[in-house]
């Protein structure tokens, strides 16, 4: 323009402002974000009032039955304040319409409002609560199993344990869980089962059926574990897991067919000896000897009663030290007769079973014999052969209830079996004494006879005798049974019997017979 204000021409100036158009469109961009998030988005002033709600927001204010401008529902209100007055944000979820929300409440102090993002964690909720189920289903399954199990990591802790484990333990699975086995067991039991353990994981390979056993409330249970390593999904060892069942029944009867089967071998060699020993006190010796082999017999002693004596003598012990026979007393006639088991047995000619040593009604010097010798329980059966009985077998072992009823029915057939054999054998010693009187009164006869000949006939005298020794030489040179050649002898003495009935006259004529 010049000075008369006529236009000439234009000047024209240029400034780039594409920084500023470029944050334009952010600013443009990141106001659509709340408009745009799939989420809803709300913001609430400090007084509960909505002031803004994108459209994800719509089901969620229906349900709640308020819209732009409303006050929010109480609960979420006192939310509000109370982030507001923390300065912390505060996380909740929320159901609408088949859907979780988790809520972030964000403070903005300085504005004096509160903005709410929300986040669609439905699926995240369904799969928690799947893998939830999923584990329940697990636990309901491991727990439900009568076997024992066990998750334990690379420091000796349970992880995990199933209602069995507890029932046996006797303990809640909450004060098991967590806990090393060193704070649970016995030291040399836990340490043996941590053996196990780190023997699995260094390994890398299982460890299947370890009899082992168990400190339970109830006692010791037998066990039988298999052990394997514990791996995470990228395949490193991170424990073991553990299986475990109660053996304890079958172990007990492993034993008692076991205690069992000692007892008929020793029956079956008591029967044998029975028959092939003729000497008594021997016959006592071995039987100690037999019945103690039983696995779980530690001692054994026998006494036995003589006619007309009110004491029962021992005569044959094994597992007992040197001299314990002659500390032995026990009279019938003594009213203390109740403090021994022998001669408990012999008096009243029952059987005696003391399961418990320690427990029992037995006099104090009585058990202290006993227990210092490792004896905890014992049982006394007589030797009874009809009615009359004729001794007693006291039997001693090193463990508790070792003589039920099947071990006290063996024993009462062996005390008889004993018994008969006794009686038999002393039978039969007396038979052999009775005919050896008998052959002394026999070969007295015989000799007598002889000697009657040799008084008629002096010019004979002792041609019985010579007779008899040669023809008894003869007869063995020949090879004769001893039988034989004693009937030879006793033929030979009598081979001139019928010179008694010859007049003298006869026999003594000096000269020839007409």
């Amino acid at each position: 323009v010049d000075e008369n204000g006529e236009i000439k021409g234009g000047i024209a100036v240029f400034r780039d402002i594409t920084e500023h158009k470029q944050a334009e469109s952010v600013i443009a961009n990141l106001a659509k974000f709340p408009s745009e998030n799939p989420f809803p988005i709300l913001r609430v002033s400090r007084d509960g009032i909505l002031l803004y709600a994108n459209k994800s927001s719509e089901a969620l204010l229906q349900n709640w039955g308020v819209a732009v401008g409303d006050r929010i529902p109480t609960q979420y209100h006192n939310l509000i304040i109370e982030v507001l007055k923390n300065q912390s944000n505060i996380s909740i979820e929320v159901e609408c319409e088949g859907k979780v929300y988790l809520f972030i409440f964000v403070a903005v102090s300085e504005a004096g409002y509160v903005n709410l993002y929300a986040v669609d964690i439905t699926e995240r909720k369904q799969a928690a609560e799947m893998l939830r189920n999923q584990r329940q289903e697990l636990q309901t399954i491991i727990d439900s199993s009568p076997t024992m199990i066990f998750y334990k990591d690379t420091g000796n802790r349970f992880l995990r344990i199933n209602n069995a484990l507890a029932k046996t333990m006797g303990l809640p699975k909450e004060s098991l869980e967590g806990k090393s086995c060193f704070g649970i067991y016995p030291p040399a039991q836990a340490e043996n089962y941590w053996k196990d353990d780190k023997e699995v994981m260094a390994s890398g390979h299982p460890k299947l059926n370890i009899i082992e056993t168990m400190e339970t409330k109830e006692g010791i249970r037998w066990v039988q574990t298999d052990k394997i390593p514990y791996r995470d999904e990228r395949g490193n060892i991170i424990g073991i897991i553990g299986f475990a069942i109660d053996i304890t029944e079958r172990k007990e009867m492993e034993d008692n067919i076991r205690k069992l089967n000692s007892l008929l071998i020793s029956i079956r060699d008591i029967n044998e000896t029975l028959l092939k020993v003729k000497d008594e006190d021997e016959l006592f010796k071995e039987i100690c000897r037999l019945l103690v082999k039983m696995e779980f017999v530690k001692a054994v002693w026998i006494g036995q009663i003589e006619k007309g004596n009110a004491e029962v003598k021992p005569i044959a012990q094994k597992g007992f030290e040197e001299g314990f026979l002659t500390s032995i007393k026990i009279r019938l006639d003594d009213s203390s007769y109740k403090l021994d088991l022998v001669g408990m047995a012999v008096k009243t000619g029952e059987s005696v079973n003391i399961w418990d040593i320690e427990g029992s009604s037995l006099s104090e010097p009585c058990k202290e014999e006993f227990l210092k010798r490792g004896f905890v329980s014992a049982m006394a059966v007589p030797l009874k052969h009809g009615e009359e009985v004729i001794g007693g077998i006291g039997i001693y072992s090193d463990r508790k209830y070792a003589f039920g009823d099947e071990e006290i029915e063996y024993l009462l057939e062996v005390a008889n079996d004993i018994a008969v054999g006794v009686k038999s054998l002393r039978l039969e010693n007396n038979l052999k004494q009775s005919v050896e009187r008998l052959y002394k009164t026999f070969n007295g006869t015989i000799e007598a006879i002889s000697l009657m000949g040799e008084v008629r006939d002096p010019y004979t005298a002792g041609h019985e005798k010579r007779v008899s020794q040669l023809a008894c030489a003869i007869a063995r040179e020949t090879g004769f049974s001893d039988n034989r050649i004693e009937g030879i002898r006793i033929s030979a003495f009598l081979h001139d019997i019928g010179k008694i009935v010859v007049p003298s006259e006869i026999l003594s004529k000096p000269s020839q017979l007409n």
